[in-house]
């Protein structure tokens, strides 16, 4: 029987946006504050890491990292794993991010067990069946290359449910309910002229008062075009500042001053001159309410509310966990190209039995 779980996949996606704040080798949680890290010779010789002695051995993490890497191949060449970005090269970069994934996933399953939290029977049966279907669709090479068996698939899969379940668990109280106006997405397009100037480092230079008086008579001399019924988009292409004419926006990304006046103008209005800090803004309103896009927009307000519960609640156990991490055998993981390796379904047959 297959378990229907339709937080799974929106977990995933918490889960990255979490892992991407990570800046450390192992920092567990999504906060400023971490766990202390200790790097010590108490782990076992495959053993990469442990938080509180929940360890990730090497064969779980390498199920994470082949899976990545496959994915990755799968689309770009093969060779680009030590390409250098800000620094890093990408296999770095990617290492970095499993172990940061697996360290958030065992800490939320030390949550789990702390505050009771556990796999259903049915959940349990589900995973075996998972792991089966997934350890079945390996080759000698990838068993071999990750050096797993079905009962470490297993384990994987376990524990990533009950991350999932830790999530809903903290979020299950969260607000959802969401108003029209505040989740409100409207189309508009503008004219914007600078009141300030940028020197030849790229940097913003304060505009004198005469140079703002002639910003000024410039949109004025705009907005009457505009007025006058001369095309909206054709006066932004050649006298905004800004590259961009047309935009959806919701409420908090605009400044306030622009906002209040663009949140209460109808279909096919235009604005007066608009006065912020950095310059003048001309608006015509296209749709004052985008239903599509305000519908979508109450999903990512209400995903935020649950990840601020979320971190509220984490936060406080996490500040008490201790880990140990084994930085030389880590080192020694390197992607190999081996044309016999090509598993990327790890997470394709999870989601297959614990999906919306």
């Amino acid at each position: 029987m297959r378990i229907k779980n339709r937080k799974v996949k929106r977990f995933q996606f918490i889960l990255f946006v979490l892992l991407c704040l990570i800046m450390g080798v192992i920092v567990i949680g999504c906060t400023k504050k971490t766990a202390s890290v200790l790097f010590v010779n108490k782990l076992g010789d495959n053993d990469v890491f442990q938080i509180n002695g929940s360890v990730c051995t090497l064969a779980e993490a390498k199920v994470y990292l082949t899976n990545i890497q496959d994915q990755y191949q799968s689309v770009y060449d093969c060779n680009m794993w030590k390409t250098k970005c800000s620094g890093m090269t990408i296999e770095d970069y990617v290492k970095k991010t499993v172990i940061s994934q697996l360290a958030q996933i065992k800490s939320m399953a030390l949550f789990a067990k702390e505050h009771n939290i556990e796999l259903t029977e049915e959940e349990k049966n589900t995973i075996s069946l998972a792991a089966k279907d997934y350890y079945d669709s390996l080759n000698d090479a990838e068993i071999s290359c990750m050096g797993i068996s079905q009962e470490d698939v297993a384990n994987a899969y376990s524990e990533y449910l009950l991350a999932s379940k830790v999530y809903s668990s903290l979020t299950t109280e969260t607000n959802t309910e969401v108003s029209d106006d505040e989740a409100r997405i409207i189309l508009i397009q503008q004219i914007v002229i600078n009141k300030y100037k940028i020197d030849s480092a790229g940097n913003k230079t304060a505009a004198t008062d005469e140079e703002k008086q002639e910003a000024y008579n410039k949109a004025q001399s705009v907005l009457e075009k505009a007025q006058n019924g001369e095309d909206f988009a054709t006066l932004a292409e050649s006298y905004s500042d800004n590259e961009i004419c047309e935009l959806s926006l919701g409420r908090g990304k605009m400044d306030e001053a622009a906002e209040k006046v663009v949140f209460n103008m109808e279909n096919d209005e235009l604005s007066d001159i608009i006065e912020t800090e950095d310059g003048y803004y001309i608006i015509k309103c296209i749709n004052s309410y985008d239903i599509d896009a305000t519908d979508a927009n109450k999903e990512v307000i209400i995903e935020q509310r649950k990840t601020k519960a979320f971190d509220e609640a984490y936060e406080v156990f996490v500040n008490g966990l201790v880990s140990e991490f084994n930085d030389e055998l880590w080192n020694t993981v390197t992607f190999e190209d081996n044309a016999n390796v090509k598993t990327a379904n790890f997470f394709d047959i999870y989601n297959q039995y614990f999906e919306g």
